[in-house]
């Protein structure tokens, strides 16, 4: 799911994330929805570009937010913060089975 492949992404870069979500599922489902997609990162000022490309590939594209220097991991979802850790803790803690499963985990810092 989408909580899966963003998480990943900030394992494997050392970073953190600032994600503002939304949808009409609950959080949990939406995070950990198998649906098919794609999270590319970009640099800020490459952003019209790669959203010009995009378009005319008639690829439907959303902004997710942006990573970050500091290696906090904050996603909100519909304006509600569901998940506010350390990447580091996350790192360590859930490298195993349930992020490879794509099911969500019993994390405290998940809300």
């Amino acid at each position: 799911g989408l909580i899966t492949t963003v998480l990943e992404m900030a394992f494997a870069g050392n970073c953190g994330l600032e994600l503002a979500l939304t949808g009409e599922a609950e959080a949990i489902p939406f995070l950990f929805n198998e649906e098919l997609g794609l999270v590319l990162e970009c640099r800020l000022d490459e952003l019209d570009h790669v959203q010009e490309i995009l378009a005319a590939a008639e690829v439907d594209n959303i902004l997710l937010g942006n990573s970050t220097v500091k290696k906090q991991i904050r996603i909100q979802y519909n304006g509600d913060l569901v998940l506010d850790e350390d990447m580091r803790v996350l790192r360590s803690g859930m490298g195993g089975d349930q992020l490879s499963a794509g099911t969500p985990p019993d994390e405290p810092g998940l809300r």
